[in-house]
């Protein structure tokens, strides 16, 4: 009650164990994803997961949008790491994209999902 959340993306970045340069590469990383680089990789074109600079008033200034994005990202909610997470996945998107086209009815779409996730959970021994 009073809580909302959201589902949300995230990058994941690596460094090739046979890379010659593996510190270059995560001093690279930790630039992207740091403030300076979030903030040029956002005015490029990127979509950052690093609030400050999706609240920077140049990027905002630029694009808009991300000023909600930057106030939302305490409440987005990262599928977990399961061997069911697609199944997860493709039930709420079915469930919104039912529910938003007028095929179903908003709370029977979201209980429809809600049985297809535990039916998945429970197949695959989590629950």
């Amino acid at each position: 009650a009073g809580e909302y959340g959201f589902g949300g993306s995230s990058w994941g970045w690596a460094i090739p164990s046979a890379a010659s340069e593996k510190e270059a590469g995560y001093k690279f990383v930790e630039w992207l994803v740091g403030g300076p680089g979030a903030k040029l990789w956002a005015l490029n074109g990127g979509i950052p997961s690093n609030a400050a600079a999706l609240a920077d008033p140049e990027v905002v200034a630029e694009i808009p949008q991300f000023e909600l994005l930057a106030e939302a990202m305490p409440y987005r909610n990262i599928t977990p790491l399961l061997t069911t997470s697609n199944l997860i996945v493709d039930a709420m998107a079915e469930a919104s994209a039912s529910a938003v086209a007028g095929a179903k009815d908003p709370q029977q779409a979201m209980d429809d999902a809600a049985a297809a996730i535990e039916n998945a959970l429970v197949e695959a021994g989590l629950k």
